[in-house]
């Protein structure tokens, strides 16, 4: 195939990508309350009954921490399937020993980031909830708004599994001899 063929290729398989995330964005939409009620867990597990309380500030943040929610879990939970569609287009490209190389470092990487997610959600997310709500004196009271909350532990589920991609990340480069 010449350069426009390939460009084409890897244009229908980009836009197939993208009907694979909007139809994901869509199923995950109507579970949204469930992955909220997953995310508030480790904060409501800290709080007393009474202070159960996540507060909204503006008229349609409820609504965009929804699709926030509903975005990011279509992005990262659909990502093998991404990644197989983009694989098949850059698969023959590749040697045989090259591709022998390649697949146990993307199974690695899925597992590594999953790893580091499950690590912060687990282990260091409800440590850090109880030390940081007992933070300060009793003369403050925190008042926590969804929008903040979603957006911090998503950015630390997602910084935690990148951070859990560095292993797998230098032993390739290693490998390939950079």
């Amino acid at each position: 195939m010449g350069f426009w063929e390939h460009f084409d290729e890897l244009r229908s398989r980009l836009v197939r990508c993208l009907w694979i995330f909007f139809i994901g964005f869509i199923a995950f939409y109507f579970c949204s309350d469930r992955i909220l009620d997953f995310l508030r867990k480790p904060l409501f597990d800290a709080l007393p009954l009474e202070s159960r309380h996540l507060y909204y500030t503006g008229l349609f943040e409820n609504f965009l921490v929804h699709l926030k929610v509903s975005a990011c879990a279509s992005f990262t939970l659909l990502s093998p399937i991404y990644f197989s569609v983009l694989w098949s287009f850059f698969a023959p490209a590749l040697k045989a020993n090259e591709v022998k190389l390649i697949k146990p470092f993307v199974f690695s990487a899925a597992s590594f980031f999953l790893l580091g997610s499950g690590f912060a959600y687990f282990f260091l997310f409800p440590v850090g909830v109880k030390y940081f709500l007992s933070y300060g004196t009793g003369a403050e009271i925190p008042l926590l708004t969804l929008d903040s909350y979603i957006s911090l532990i998503l950015k630390i589920l997602l910084g935690f599994g990148l951070c859990f991609e560095l292993p797998v990340v230098i032993v390739l480069l290693g490998r390939l001899g950079l």
